[in-house]
Formats: C-alpha cells, structure tokens, sequence
C-alpha cells in the first residue's frame, strides 16, 4: 500500500507542480485529492467499459437464439406438395421432395429464404424478398414465380410483377410476366412461358379450353422442365383435361397424335421437338 502510495505521488508530481506557496499541510491535502481523483476516474472508466460489455454480450446472446429458435425448415413427404404462409402473408407451394427454410423471428429484418428443389411463390409486396439457391439467388419486392434449383441448373419463371436473377451478388437479367431463364454453367437461356402453366403443376390435371396446340404443349412441357420446339407454323387449337399422373410421353401422345403429329424427346437435353406434321 504504502508503496503504491509513493509511485502515484510520483506520477502526479512529474505531471503537475504544486504551488510553491503553499503549506506543508495543503500541499498533501492537495496531493491526496488527486490521488483519490485519479483512483475515482479509473474506476468509473472501468465499470463504464463492463457495462457495454455486458450489453453487447446480452444482445449477441439474444441474436444467436433468434436466429437458432427462430429457424424453420419445410420438406413435403409423401405428397405432392406443402403450402405454407410466411410471417408477411406471402404464399409459397412446395413440391415433393424440395426443402424451404427461412427464419420467422428475424423475418421482418429481412425476408430471404432459402431453397433446393422447386417452389411456387406469391409474395407480399414489402421489402426486398430474397430466395437463396446454390446456383444464385432471385430477389423481388411482391410478385408472383416459379424456382426450381436441382443439380447445377435454376430455373425461374416470372408469372406477375418483376423478378431480378444474380449471382454471386450481379444482376444476371430482370425478368417481366411470362418470362423463364434457365441458368447453367453452359450460360444464361432467356425464353417465353405460358403465364398460365408455371403453376399449373399445383393442381391435380391440366384443362385446356380452346387453347392453341403450342401453348398447351408447352404447359405439358414446362411441367416436366423441359424445353420444346414448335412450329411457329402450328395454329391448332386444343381442348380438354390431362391428368399430371401421366409420363410427359403418354400426356404428349394426348395432345398430337389427333392431329396426326409426331414429335420426339430429348431426355439428356429436356427438349421436345416437333418433328411432323
């Protein structure tokens, strides 16, 4: 003690000069005021730093159990598809096998979900939405789309609104109502879609009222994720019912063969091809 005493004399002596007309007495009246001085700061600095301390532990702690209690993860099983309501009121359809999973307590700090498979989206106009796939992610404001992430490919199909496609956070290409771009790692396929099939596939068959050949081949087409090449030619008009239990062969055998017309599948490019009529 009486050893610390002389170092904080010490310091105080090198660092301020007491006035040389004081007494003996005032002097170390002085002198012990700033030590007492020194000491009250020093502590009043230390517990400062441990109260943000604490509030910036008390925080990160209540952070990471929003994040971990909040987490939610949704995979249909044995059916051929889950809808779900986020926490916003957005609607999201998906099928059997796909995965979702978003956060609910944080969901109003930002609405990004995540998924591998295929899903429907209606979303709520607010701020940004954000889906998260492996191959990139599809950001919207409130709007209607169709995202299928499988293997290395993501596709999405734009049904109302504008959907914006990036990857590795640059903007690939804005897409508008009828509109699908496929994404590979051979490139970027921008094409058009029937706005009427992309969520077709949620109901248990198609119906075709009057519809052109083309248009209804490619709903049948866009339901099994392929591509297809048709005539621009072919002007005939389709009605009637296709179950989605069929095979693309046995639904497409449905839609040509009355009209006398052949065509062929592609399976390792998912392409069907028109190729008489």
């Amino acid at each position: 003690m009486e050893r610390d005493f002389e170092t904080n004399l010490s310091n105080l002596l090198t660092q301020d000069r007491i006035q040389f007309n004081q007494s003996k007495g005032a002097a170390w009246s002085n002198i012990q005021e700033r030590i007492d001085l020194s000491e009250s700061i020093s502590i009043e600095k230390i517990w400062g730093l441990r109260k943000w301390a604490a509030a910036a532990v008390l925080f990160l702690g209540v952070a990471m159990a929003a994040f971990f209690i909040g987490n939610k993860s949704i995979k249909p099983i044995n059916t051929d598809f889950a809808q779900i309501e986020l926490p916003d009121g957005s609607q999201v359809t998906i099928a059997e096998g796909s995965e979702l999973k978003y956060n609910a307590l944080m969901w109003y700090l930002n609405r990004d979900v995540s998924l591998s498979g295929k899903a429907f989206f209606e979303v709520e106009k607010g701020s940004t939405f954000r889906v998260e796939t492996k191959q990139g992610d599809v950001t919207v404001l409130g709007t209607s789309f169709l995202v299928v992430s499988e293997g290395d490919s993501l596709v999405v199909s734009c049904k109302t609104g504008k959907v914006g496609v990036s990857q590795s956070g640059k903007i690939i290409e804005a897409l508008t109502a009828g509109d699908k771009l496929v994404l590979t790692k051979a490139g970027v396929l921008k094409s058009k879609v029937p706005e009427s099939g992309i969520d077709g596939w949620i109901n248990s068959e198609f119906t075709f009222d009057n519809t052109s050949l083309r248009e209804a081949i490619e709903i049948i087409a866009l339901h099994f994720e392929y591509e297809v090449a048709v005539p621009e030619f072919v002007q005939l008009k389709y009605s009637g019912q296709i179950s989605k239990n069929l095979s693309l062969e046995e639904s497409m055998d449905i839609l040509c063969l009355p009209f006398g017309i052949n065509y062929s599948i592609d399976s390792e490019n998912k392409l069907i091809t028109i190729t008489k009529i």
